[in-house]
């Protein structure tokens, strides 16, 4: 459900999707300000999906925001053109100081590079200048490009507290496919000053060393917040380096510069978009308890074994092999590789020892990368598609028939019974030969 700012209906019950403006300042009547212009229109969503349907389907190519509307990270979407939203945050800004606004960084769309940087100021007594020094330094010598500090080449804007520092940095005229590329290069930035200095890069977060680079922000459809606005409940609002008093008058060629995904016109995409190199989603959490953790069979095929053929394709050429392969709920295969195939997109590279895991969600019909190696515990690589000669031969209807025949001919299902089958019924090509 959507609703039209230059609407007559404005006070109409469509209006509720409307109640976090109530609740900013009078910022409501910010939205009459908007013109019936299609191009200057903005529109307000309840959930994320309908914002993108809605901008997908017109012929203005429109972005997608968000607002956070309560502590628990709740929030309401909007579309609307770079200029259109201009001009009603700039309104917005010209009256309240407490706005919670986010671009969202749609995934499979240009990227700049971008970095969150953080961390606890009482545990840390860093040198946050030659730190930012050292890391822009990185990036130029990696891009290899000319960046320097303090110019058009870099936004910075800053949300430092007494308890924390916190600094987004923007890079103008380094730009990727999409951020899931960005967050790969970021990590390459990462371990290469680490290789530097440790101390250059690393920070105390309790009792351990972590990043002072946040690499958890490269994730797909990630929400990240705009110059001049604060998080829900927090009064730290993101503003340029060295702005004074409580008012802040932001241009509208900073706005821009200070968005990750309005890219310029000519400047190269970097990045290879291949499924190897794009499947970096960096997710905390962890899918298995230790009691769920799945302990692998020895057998080297699964009942799918056109799936079973494409790991092996992607594997083989660099020395990998199966291992085992188990299942894991109702749709997923599990298969743990060995031999010489250790690449991490957590990383960027193959490991030196630890093994990783292949995972196909027959549910889904997609692929995905997990890791053995303790320092990626709970990463979970971005999900790319099976090739349409694997999904076309998979579907439901089609094990459910095969399973009936074998059944009905009074044998048992066993791997070789039904991947026989599958072969005969399916007229497709031979799995890979084990």
């Amino acid at each position: 459900m959507s609703s039209s700012i230059p609407t007559s209906s404005f006070y109409t019950q469509k209006a509720v999707l409307r109640y976090p403006f109530k609740t900013q300042h009078g910022l409501q009547s910010m939205l009459h300000a908007v013109r019936k212009d299609p191009k200057l229109r903005i529109e307000t969503f309840y959930t994320q999906q309908d914002a993108f349907d809605h901008a997908d389907k017109q012929a203005l190519r429109l972005k997608v925001w968000s607002n956070e509307i309560d502590s628990s990270g709740k929030r309401r979407y909007l579309t609307g053109s770079y200029e259109a939203f201009w001009r009603f945050y700039s309104r917005c800004l010209r009256r309240s100081n407490t706005l919670h606004f986010y671009e969202v960084i749609r995934e499979q769309r240009a990227s700049k590079l971008y970095f969150d940087l953080e961390f606890k100021r009482e545990q840390n007594d860093c040198n946050c200048e030659r730190m930012i020094d050292a890391l822009i330094d990185s990036v130029a010598k990696l891009a290899c490009i000319p960046i320097r500090r303090h110019t058009e080449d870099v936004v910075e804007l800053d949300s430092t507290t007494e308890v924390k520092f916190s600094r987004h940095i923007v890079f103008e005229h380094v730009a990727f496919y999409d951020n899931v590329h960005a967050g790969l290069f970021a990590h390459k930035v990462v371990q290469k000053l680490q290789e530097q200095n440790e101390n250059l890069v690393m920070v105390n977060k309790d009792e351990r060393k972590i990043p002072f680079v946040d690499l958890g922000v490269y994730t797909k459809n990630r929400c990240f917040r705009i110059v001049a606005s604060s998080k829900f409940g927090k009064t730290a609002r993101l503003l340029p380096l060295n702005h004074e008093g409580d008012r802040v008058s932001i241009s509208k060629g900073l706005f821009l510069k200070s968005l990750v995904c309005s890219v310029r016109k000519g400047v190269s995409l970097r990045g290879n978009p291949s499924p190897l190199q794009s499947m970096a989603k960096v997710e905390r959490e962890n899918p298995y308890s230790a009691a769920e953790t799945p302990r692998f069979k020895r057998e080297k095929a699964s009942l799918h074994p056109q799936v079973d053929k494409y790991v092996y394709s992607i594997i083989e050429p660099l020395g990998g092999g199966i291992h085992g392969v188990t299942i894991s709920g109702e749709h997923l295969l599990v298969y743990a590789i060995k031999g010489g195939y250790k690449y991490c997109a957590n990383v960027g590279r193959h490991h030196k020892s630890n093994n990783v895991l292949l995972i196909a969600d027959m549910g889904s019909k997609c692929m995905y990368q997990k890791c053995f190696d303790p320092d990626c515990r709970g990463f979970r690589s971005l999900s790319w598609p099976m090739p349409p000669w694997i999904t076309d031969e998979i579907g439901d209807d089609d094990l459910l028939r095969v399973v009936d025949e074998i059944e009905d001919a009074g044998g048992g299902i066993s791997d070789n019974a039904l991947s026989a089958v599958l072969d005969n019924h399916l007229n497709k090509n031979p799995p890979h030969p084990l």
